[in-house]
C-alpha cells in the first residue's frame, strides 16, 4: 500500500472530522454531542481557516487515513476559530467551547515567541508505518518556503505514541501544563 500527502481539499472535510474522532480519546467522544464538538475544535477550526497549510495522507484506494493541520499565524487562526466555530459551538456545548477558549488563551501566549501551531492524527490502523513523517516534512517544507520562523504543538500527557515521534522528528519539550505537553520546533 502506498500513500500520497497532498493538500487539503474541501472534499475531505468528513473525512478529517472522522479521523479526529477516532483518534481522541475516549472520553471525548461518549456522545454525538462531544464527537461534533471535537470535530468542530480540532478539524473544521483548522480547514476552514487554512485549507491550504493543511495536508492530507490518503492510499491509493482514496482513502483518507491522517492528516497534519497548521494555522501559520496562531493569533488570526484563534479570532477566526473564536468567531466562526467556538461562538457557534456555546449554543450546543458551552464546557467545549469554554475548554477551547482557555486552549486558545495558551495558544496565543505560546505564539508570541512561534506564530505556527500544528496538529497531526493518523488513524491507529496506520500509524507506525512512516506517514506522520511524510505528513511533518510537507508541512514544514511548506512553512519554511513561507518564511515561517518556528511552531508549537500541544498534546494530551495521556498520548502515549505521540511524544516518542516527536522527540525523535527534533521537536523540544518545552513546558507542561496541567495536563498537556507543549513541543516547539525552530525552522529558521
Amino acid at each position: 500500500m502506498s500513500v500520497i500527502i497532498r493538500k487539503y481539499k474541501a472534499e475531505d472535510r468528513e473525512a478529517c472530522q472522522k479521523i479526529c474522532i477516532e483518534t481522541a480519546a475516549p472520553s471525548r467522544v461518549q456522545t454525538e454531542k462531544q464527537r461534533k464538538a471535537l470535530a468542530t475544535v480540532y478539524s473544521d477550526s483548522y480547514v476552514d481557516f487554512e485549507g491550504n497549510r493543511c495536508f492530507v495522507a490518503q492510499t491509493d484506494n482514496g482513502e483518507t487515513v491522517g492528516y497534519i493541520l497548521c494555522a501559520p499565524d496562531t493569533k488570526k487562526y484563534c479570532r477566526h476559530a473564536l468567531r466562526y466555530h467556538i461562538l457557534p459551538l456555546m449554543k450546543v456545548s458551552p464546557p467545549a467551547a469554554l475548554s477551547a477558549m482557555a486552549e486558545f488563551c495558551v495558544f496565543c501566549l505560546l505564539s508570541v515567541k512561534r506564530p505556527a501551531h500544528m496538529h497531526i492524527d493518523i488513524l491507529p490502523t496506520h500509524q507506525r508505518m512512516g506517514i506522520g513523517t511524510q505528513l511533518v516534512n510537507t508541512l514544514l517544507s511548506q512553512l519554511k518556503s513561507d518564511g515561517v520562523p518556528s511552531l508549537f504543538l500541544i498534546t494530551d500527557t495521556g498520548n502515549t505514541k505521540g511524544p516518542a515521534f516527536y522527540n525523535k522528528y527534533g521537536f523540544c519539550l518545552r513546558y507542561k501544563i496541567l495536563s498537556a505537553l507543549v513541543y516547539t520546533m525552530e525552522l529558521s
